[in-house]
């Protein structure tokens, strides 16, 4: 019997541990014994009956990795391998998550993420030393962001312990290869992907957005009009079928139907959810955009209008019917069939919900389906920011389970707090501005951490 065998037989010496999908936060409670923990409730099996996971890896290492990721909220770490017959998943949460294998020795493939982004730029080397992977690591970020690599080293020293991470799939002490897990992390706006056998792979965190879909956020105190093109361009190229919802809580239609005809949607497949109901509050024309007004018994908060372009008493949807009903201006313009809530905002929810879910019957593509959030400004104006983010989470769950790309618009400065809190909500934040000459954009990646340099809005 191993010392592990004799660590995992005695239950009285043990912490206490969380339940399967719970997290492992705790010191006292080591990543490594709540996996085996819950393989051991999953499968119905003694803790002195499953092997030793120190075969599979290095249990200090994963205990070291998890416990200094959970320290960093928005820091992504996450960790895959097969133990006795199980996938496990740790997340950037310290969860643990099991799936059961088909089959008595699982490929390699079984524990890969479905990253196609990521392209190998060393081949694995199971004898390397923890050194040499440690700095492959550190230059191989460092290729290909164009950083420094003292910068690239600092950054992942930031939220990752890369002793730990180099010493995961290193041989046992008794120089037998471990079996290995795949390891996956984020950082200066490039994904690394490190597999059992130390292979080292890298891509774009934000090209991994485009090809697997994503939850963003758009913010900015400029026009609707700006806002609407920024909007336009997340719904997907001209030139292919999309499946695109819209949401409405303070827009009329026909912006929705003006962001079709600007991507040329002609498919007649789009969808809009019309909150029929939303109340917008009057505003003192004196009162700065990054500067609301809390109501200290409701925690909400008023916002003024930025829009510009249109006159303030059409950006409530009017009512549009008392079901369904296609909206078409003209022959030359697209069709969008709207279904009108006017009932809470719970209701509304639960419609978006429902039609993401109707959608998704059709086997989509990954990124085929198209949503748009137009706007949280009366979300934070009636509910406040913890309310408006239980609303959220399950709209951008659902459009995850879809792999869609959802964008959710809140036209006030990023720097606002209200755009703080809600940004753990998402995978990024899209911030617009105008300058001298155009309207501009960045990317900020909060898994990441890092921000894109100013770049043009595409505007054709």
């Amino acid at each position: 019997m191993t010392d592990e065998d004799d660590q995992n037989s005695d239950r009285n010496d043990l912490p206490v541990f969380p339940s399967r999908g719970q997290q492992c936060t705790s010191d006292s409670e080591p990543p490594s014994h709540a996996v085996v923990k819950a393989v051991a409730d999953e499968s119905d099996t003694g803790l002195i009956d499953l092997p030793p996971l120190n075969d599979v890896v290095d249990t200090e290492a994963l205990n070291t990795l998890v416990r200094v990721n959970h320290r960093h909220d928005e820091a992504w770490l996450r960790i895959r391998f097969s133990y006795a017959g199980y996938t496990i998943t740790i997340t950037e949460n310290s969860d643990i998550s099991l799936s059961r294998q088909e089959g008595a020795n699982p490929a390699i493939v079984d524990i890969k993420p479905d990253w196609p982004h990521v392209t190998p730029v060393s081949e694995g080397i199971n004898s390397r030393s923890t050194s040499n992977l440690a700095a492959g690591v550190v230059s191989a970020v460092a290729d290909h962001s164009g950083h420094d690599p003292a910068h690239v080293r600092q950054a992942i020293d930031d939220i990752l312990d890369r002793s730990a991470l180099a010493r995961l799939n290193s041989k046992r002490a008794d120089r037998i290869a471990r079996a290995g897990a795949t390891v996956q992390f984020s950082t200066l706006g490039y994904d690394v992907l490190i597999e059992p056998d130390e292979t080292i792979a890298i891509g774009s965190a934000l090209q991994r957005l485009q090809l697997t879909g994503a939850n963003v956020l758009l913010v900015g105190a400029v026009p609707d009009s700006v806002m609407d093109l920024a909007s336009s361009n997340l719904l997907g190229e001209r030139d292919r079928d999309r499946q695109r919802l819209f949401a409405l809580l303070d827009r009329h239609i026909n912006s929705a139907i003006d962001r079709l005809s600007r991507i040329n949607d002609t498919t007649e497949t789009a969808r809009a959810i019309n909150y029929a109901s939303t109340a917008r509050s009057a505003v003192p024309e004196s009162q700065s955009i990054t500067d609301p007004q809390p109501n200290t018994d409701t925690d909400s908060y008023t916002f003024p209008d930025t829009n510009t372009d249109t006159p303030s008493e059409n950006r409530s949807v009017p009512p549009v019917g008392p079901d369904h009903h296609s909206a078409r201006n003209s022959e030359d313009t697209p069709e969008i069939t709207v279904k009108t809530v006017d009932e809470n905002i719970e209701a509304f929810v639960t419609t978006i919900e429902a039609t993401v879910e109707m959608i998704q019957e059709q086997q989509l593509e990954p990124t085929e389906l198209r949503f748009c959030f137009d706007s949280l400004r009366p979300l934070l104006e009636e509910h406040g920011v913890k309310r408006t983010r239980s609303i959220l989470e399950p709209i951008c769950e659902q459009v995850t389970s879809a792999s869609g790309i959802g964008h959710y618009i809140f036209p006030v400065e990023y720097e606002s707090e209200y755009v703080q809190a809600l940004k753990p909500l998402f995978e990024a934040t899209i911030e617009i501005r105008i300058n001298e000459v155009e309207p501009m954009q960045r990317w900020h990646l909060h898994r990441s951490d890092y921000t894109t340099e100013w770049f043009t809005l595409r505007i054709d």
